[in-house]
C-alpha cells in the first residue's frame, strides 16, 4: 500500500501519497478535537498529474458537536468520628470543561455506620436522609468548583465508605471521572470515667490527710 506523508496547521492537513496503483484505493484517517459546540464541515480534495474526471475530485461532510462538559467528582480519601459524634465531610465538583453545566445532581451514598444529618451546597439546594444526601444546581461555571459539606454522625465502630456521583443535563467528554469514593473511621468515644476517677483520687487523698491532721492535732493535744 501507498504510505502518505502528512502536515498540519491553520485547520487544514495536507498529505502527499507520492504514488497509487491504478485500480486501488488509500485511506487516511484524521483525529480532531472540536472545541465548541455546532456544525462544522469536513471537506477533503485530492489531485494528481493526470485525471480523467477532475470533477469527482472533493467530497465534503456535515458534522454536528453537541455541547459536551467535564463532571469530575470528588470524595475525601478519609475521615475520622467518634461514636456518637459529627464531623464535616467535604465533597468537591468540578466542571473541568470551559463549557457551562447545567441541571447538575449530586449524590452522595452513606454505608451503614454512618449517617448524615446535614448538608451545604452554596450553588444548590439538598435533600438529606441517614444515607442518602441528594443535591442539585441550575448551573455550575465552566473551569469551576463547588463544594459540597455533609455533617456526619458515626453509629458504629469501623471503617464505612461513602460514594459520589456527580452528572449533568449536557453530554460528558469522561464519565469515568463522575463517580468517587472515600472513608470514614469511626472510632469508640474516649471514655470521661477516667476524669472522674481522677477526681474521686484527690478527693479520698483530701480526706486522708485531713484524718492525718485531726489524727495530731489529738495527739498533740493528749
Amino acid at each position: 500500500g501507498s504510505t502518505a506523508t502528512c502536515n498540519d496547521g491553520a485547520g487544514a492537513v495536507r498529505c502527499d501519497l507520492e504514488n497509487l496503483a491504478g485500480g486501488s484505493a488509500a485511506t487516511l484517517t484524521i483525529s480532531a478535537t472540536s472545541i465548541a459546540s455546532g456544525v462544522g464541515v469536513f471537506e477533503a480534495a485530492v489531485s494528481a498529474e493526470a485525471d480523467d474526471d477532475p470533477a469527482n475530485n472533493s467530497a465534503s461532510a456535515q458534522l454536528t458537536v453537541e455541547p459536551a462538559v467535564d463532571i469530575v467528582a470528588n470524595a475525601p480519601l478519609s475521615a475520622d468520628v467518634e461514636v456518637g459524634r459529627t464531623t464535616n465531610v467535604a465533597v468537591i465538583v468540578d466542571n473541568e470543561s470551559t463549557l457551562a453545566a447545567t441541571g447538575v445532581t449530586l449524590a452522595v451514598e452513606l454505608e451503614a455506620g454512618i449517617r448524615a444529618t446535614a448538608a451545604s451546597w452554596p450553588v444548590g439546594s439538598c435533600t438529606v436522609a441517614d444515607q442518602q444526601v441528594d443535591c442539585s444546581a441550575a448551573s455550575l461555571g465552566g473551569l469551576s468548583t463547588a463544594m459540597l459539606r455533609v455533617d456526619v454522625v458515626g453509629t458504629t465502630r469501623g471503617t464505612h465508605s461513602l460514594t459520589v456521583t456527580a452528572a449533568a443535563a449536557e453530554a460528558d467528554a469522561d464519565t469515568a471521572n463522575n463517580t468517587a469514593s472515600g472513608n470514614v473511621r469511626v472510632t469508640e468515644a474516649a471514655s470521661g470515667n477516667a476524669d472522674g476517677g481522677g477526681g474521686g483520687g484527690a478527693g479520698f487523698l483530701f480526706l486522708g490527710l485531713l484524718g492525718l491532721a485531726i489524727g495530731r492535732r489529738r495527739c498533740c493535744a493528749s
